[in-house]
């Protein structure tokens, strides 16, 4: 860890200074709910940071506002990683209301492994991606490091949910690496090839988490 959550005040106002930087990485510094408040609050908007990695800072269904707010800042915002977190079922549906508003025209990629996820968000899921234009790249996958952190992998059984969100929308890259717990793999990789998807993470680990 790279611990951050009691300088977040100050690194908020030098991302502020410089709005043109592309890419935020606070990837497992510690920010917490309330770190996130203080992130969002602080940064001076619009930025035109393109990619954000948020993953493993113990974010939680009460940062959503705070996402809210710090989403509304980053217009042209492509990649959001969020992966190995605590936003839950709701957490993830308001998640997904806020980035309908503030980025549809601008996400290309979205990372939301490991957050305790269930069947009850996929429905929420293929909304979102038939509503996002430009997003090619989603990971609901759990990774190595998700008991080590001890959160919770996201689990799916509903393979026909799963078979409408891989049918629906532009996706190139689907993410379902250890979370499905279901006994149809193989009729979910032949709908991935039915539709041409470039690339596909049914059972493999991910060696970067």
């Amino acid at each position: 860890m790279n611990p951050l959550k009691s300088n977040v005040a100050p690194f908020a106002r030098l991302l502020s200074r410089h709005p043109g930087l592309e890419l935020i990485d606070l990837f497992n510094t510690g920010l917490c709910d309330d770190g996130v408040k203080t992130l969002a609050t602080q940064i001076e908007g619009p930025c035109a940071t393109k990619h954000m990695y948020l993953c493993i800072n113990a974010i939680t269904a009460d940062s959503c506002p705070s996402l809210d707010v710090l989403l509304s800042k980053l217009p042209l915002l492509e990649s959001l990683f969020v992966s190995v977190n605590r936003l839950g079922d709701s957490g993830m549906k308001t998640l997904f209301a806020s980035l309908g508003q503030h980025n549809r025209h601008s996400l290309k990629r979205l990372a939301i492994g490991s957050n305790g996820l269930s069947d009850n968000i996929l429905d929420d899921v293929q909304k979102l991606v038939q509503n996002m234009p430009k997003l090619i790249s989603l990971n609901l996958g759990s990774y190595r490091s998700t008991r080590f952190f001890q959160e919770k992998q996201n689990r799916f059984t509903d393979e026909g949910k799963l078979m409408r969100l891989i049918e629906s929308g532009n996706l190139q890259h689907l993410g379902l690496n250890h979370c499905y717990e279901g006994t149809n793999l193989d009729a979910l990789v032949a709908a991935c090839e039915a539709v041409s998807y470039t690339h596909l993470r049914a059972h493999e680990t991910p060696e970067h988490l």
